[in-house]
């Protein structure tokens, strides 16, 4: 990881994932507009690395280190607006395809590698500690499959080492995240009650509220062992009462 070839989005990549133009149309009331232009951040105070979804179409059972449409496009809907709060970091990883998804779910079997991305995943974040980090606090973020991920590289590489106090919040979105029993908690991590807090946690999968999770939802159920998924809803950080402004 230290070429940029195999960042998605880097502060050291030219014309990166990130890069793109993120101005937008407010569409008022009255039916009249208004003309938006994104800025990114300057010097943003702290950093973001992002572990994208499940999104990659190669045929194969693990995907490459190069990003096509589906990734370029998971970047411009996911990240790049981070970009206004944080330097933005995220890897390439060589994920389970979604055909592969397709193949396992269909009784195809399942041959993806799983080491192989983990090893992608903690050898860009290894690289991101040694040479940019610089003591500088981070939004550690993901959605799906990076989500798990997200998990469990807090588990195995964060808590416990010099990085933990440096993390503003941990957000694996979109999979179940379980609290642990005796504390709520995810390891040291708190879920955020307000958005001045830092080192919590904000995770939840979102379903309409008039089409609950059916009793065979793979997301957002208690666990076999008890453990309660943790729903922390980010409408209500704000204090305003759960409403967001789109």
């Amino acid at each position: 990881y230290a070429e940029m070839e195999n960042w998605l989005c880097h502060p050291d990549k030219a014309n990166d994932a990130c890069d793109v133009d993120l101005s937008y149309t407010i569409v008022n009331a009255d039916g009249t507009t208004t003309a938006e232009t994104f800025e990114a951040a300057e010097n943003p105070p702290i950093d973001c690395f992002y572990i994208y979804p499940t999104v990659s179409m190669d045929e194969t059972a693990n995907s490459d280190l190069e990003a096509n449409d589906e990734e370029l496009r998971v970047a411009e809907g996911q990240l790049a607006r981070f970009a206004e709060t944080c330097r933005i970091y995220a890897p390439m990883y060589r994920q389970i395809t979604v055909p592969e998804l397709r193949r396992a779910m269909t009784g195809q079997g399942f041959t993806a590698n799983m080491d192989m991305r983990w090893s992608d995943v903690t050898g860009a974040w290894n690289d991101y500690v040694e040479n940019d980090n610089d003591g500088r606090g981070v939004v550690i973020l993901g959605h799906s499959q990076g989500s798990s991920l997200v998990q469990e590289l807090v588990k195995k590489e964060i808590v416990g080492s010099d990085m933990e106090d440096k993390i503003v919040s941990v957000m694996p979105i979109g999979i179940t995240t379980y609290a642990d029993a005796d504390t709520g908690n995810f390891g040291p991590f708190e879920p955020c009650a307000e958005a001045s807090q830092t080192g919590c946690i904000i995770a939840y999968s979102s379903y309409r509220s008039t089409n609950p999770p059916p009793p065979t939802a793979l997301f957002g159920k208690t666990g076999p062992a008890g453990n309660r998924a943790m729903c922390v809803n980010p409408a209500e950080l704000t204090g305003d009462d759960g409403v967001l402004d789109a």
